[in-house]
């Protein structure tokens, strides 16, 4: 004869089920109710020797009609090829004013970053900051959300190597990658509804030196003839100069300075050489200048008493005595002619030189001499 359950233990077998089949639902209905996403590594680049950066962009790609994707929290690991360190220690930081995309109660902290070795790969660890439901980013379907710009730093040059950057989903040597949703108010875990990709990078072999931009301008060019002109130089961000050598039409006239000032002759031309402190920064030549000195003499020795002057964005050309002028050109202050013309002869005309704001050298070319004048156009 089969022995019967008491019935407190049939009871107690078919509450187990209900609770069972219960959380079973609920476990389905949260996961049809969560948001669908795309989690990706965008935009990287070198910038120096010793740093690489890259976006971690959020999109929310459900259906229209499934609602907002309110950010409840994420947290990353990021493998990175170990081969790219070249003996050196990496560090991993927030781009500062990178990641305006997300709330304030949202944005990563410094704090929240670290490296950890998982040859080999190095990972990065990001960990997030949850906040109330009602106050979580509210994540774009149109080109995503951009969560934070990493910036990568290396104690010495980068190996000339790639990146290589994937998604870390192992406990074991790193962190788990998952995303967290406000699901009516509660923080559920939508992992499994996320799409991973990295396909946004150019994934560079990086460069073990870089040459910095060096860039010199002059203080007006072309310049009259006797007197000086003024060279400055200007470097990327992030580099710091260790020597300079100011050249003249290939000799070199000056040294360890980002200003040179000369009195320079008719089509000169300058460039600066510059050796950097950045250990990892090859030495870089400048632009080079073609320096115009007018022919003939200073305005306040202007013997056919000719002048220009500007007035809003037109141009005067004054010549009481009737002077044949058989040409005006304007230059800017690269030493780049914008115009030239047969002006009238005439005592006053205004002519309209079709150009943007600045200073220009207005330049006459008479039968007895060249006269020029400083102008600006607004």
């Amino acid at each position: 004869m089969k022995k019967q359950l008491p019935l407190y233990s049939k009871l107690a077998i078919l509450l187990i089920f209900i609770m069972f089949c219960g959380n079973t639902m609920a476990q389905k209905l949260n996961a049809l109710n969560a948001p669908s996403f795309k989690l990706e590594l965008r935009n990287d680049v070198q910038v120096s020797p010793t740093v690489y950066e890259f976006d971690v962009y959020l999109t929310h790609i459900g259906v229209a009609t499934s609602g907002d994707f309110e950010l409840s929290g994420i947290q990353m690991g990021i493998f990175v090829n170990d081969a790219i360190r070249n003996g050196g220690t990496f560090s991993a930081s927030i781009v500062p004013g990178s990641n305006s995309d997300i709330n304030s109660e949202q944005k990563q902290t410094q704090t929240n970053m670290h490296i950890s070795k998982s040859l080999p790969n190095q990972t990065i660890k990001i960990t997030g900051k949850t906040t109330t439901a009602g106050l979580g980013t509210i994540i774009s379907r149109d080109g995503g959300t951009r969560i934070m710009r990493v910036r990568l730093t290396n104690s010495v040059c980068f190996a000339q190597a790639k990146p290589n950057l994937t998604w870390s989903f192992s406990t074991a040597f790193s962190m788990p990658t998952k995303v967290n949703a406000y699901i009516g108010n509660s923080s559920k875990n939508i992992t499994a509804n996320g799409i991973f990709s990295v396909s946004g990078l150019t994934n560079p072999t990086l460069s073990s030196t870089l040459s910095p931009v060096v860039t010199i301008t002059p203080s007006e060019n072309p310049v009259t003839n006797g007197l000086p002109v003024t060279l400055n130089t200007s470097i990327q961000s992030g580099y710091t100069m260790s020597t300079s050598t100011w050249f003249v039409n290939d000799l070199p006239v000056y040294n360890n300075n980002m200003h040179y000032t000369y009195t320079p002759a008719m089509d000169d031309h300058v460039y600066v050489s510059v050796q950097f402190n950045e250990t990892c920064a090859a030495p870089t030549t400048s632009n080079t200048i073609a320096l115009s000195a007018l022919a003939g003499m200073p305005n306040s020795n202007n013997s056919t008493s000719i002048s220009a002057y500007s007035f809003d964005h037109m141009i005067y050309i004054n010549n009481p005595s009737l002077v044949n002028i058989n040409e005006v050109v304007v230059y800017n202050t690269l030493g780049q002619v914008v115009t030239s013309f047969k002006p009238e002869t005439t005592t006053l005309k205004g002519y309209n030189i079709n150009t943007t704001s600045g200073s220009y050298i207005v330049k006459m070319v008479t039968d007895k001499n060249v006269v020029s004048d400083k102008v600006s156009i607004k």
